[in-house]
Parts: C-alpha cells; sequence; structure tokens
C-alpha cells in the first residue's frame, strides 16, 4: 500500500473548481500554457510533500546514530558513518538553497499576479 500525504488526499476527495475557459485566440494560448506549467508545479508540491514524508523519519536516525556512535570502537566503521553524514549534510544544504531559492520566485510571481489584477481593473 502506497503511503500518500494527508494533503494529497485531501486534495483528491476535493470537488474540482469550476475553471473559466477562454474566449479568443491569445488567450487560449496563454491559458493552454499557464495550466501547463501550474500543473508542474502541483506535481513538484506532490513529490516535495513524499519529500517530506521521509525527511521526518531523520530526528529519529539521527538519535539512533547519536546513541550507536557512543558505542562505536573501530576507526574504519568511523569512517564510514563519517563520509555518510557528510553527504547527508551536502544533500540537506543543497535542498535549503532550492527551498529558498524557490520561495523567492513564487512570492516574486505571486506580486506579479497581483500586479496584474491591478492592471486589468
Amino acid at each position: 500500500m502506497i503511503a500518500y500525504p494527508k494533503a494529497f488526499k485531501k486534495t483528491a476527495r476535493e470537488k474540482p473548481q469550476e475553471v473559466q475557459q477562454p474566449k479568443d485566440i491569445e488567450d487560449v494560448q496563454v491559458w493552454l500554457k499557464l495550466t501547463n506549467e501550474v500543473w508542474d508545479l502541483s506535481m513538484s508540491n506532490y513529490y516535495f510533500d513524499t519529500w517530506m514524508w521521509q525527511f521526518k523519519k531523520m530526528p529519529g536516525v539521527l538519535t539512533r546514530i547519536t546513541k550507536l556512535i557512543e558505542q562505536m570502537n573501530s576507526n574504519k566503521t568511523a569512517d564510514v558513518a563519517e563520509n555518510e553524514l557528510r553527504k547527508n549534510l551536502d544533500y540537506l544544504k543543497n535542498a535549503h538553497e532550492m527551498i529558498e531559492y524557490a520561495q523567492e520566485k513564487v512570492e516574486n510571481a505571486l506580486r506579479l499576479i497581483w500586479a496584474r489584477r491591478k492592471e486589468l481593473k
């Protein structure tokens, strides 16, 4: 059985919102491109939720690793554990940078939408 995040289950049960269809050709082309990009964004949100589900295991794993370090008696074991922890730290730093970058881009897009709505009024 696949464990889906709660957010995915909630949106799967919701009724789809009624979408206004554009009237002229230029609007149709923009609408199609925009809905395609929004779909890609929705999929990335789903994968992020899946990643977060795995990420929530980390505190428990790190607690167990900390306890096991006290029992460690070999430098080779220490080398392996250190390499894996350093790799994990690199992944976390990269993820943090990507999240900050994506957050800035989303906030910028929201500002552009707000400005465009003011123009259209």
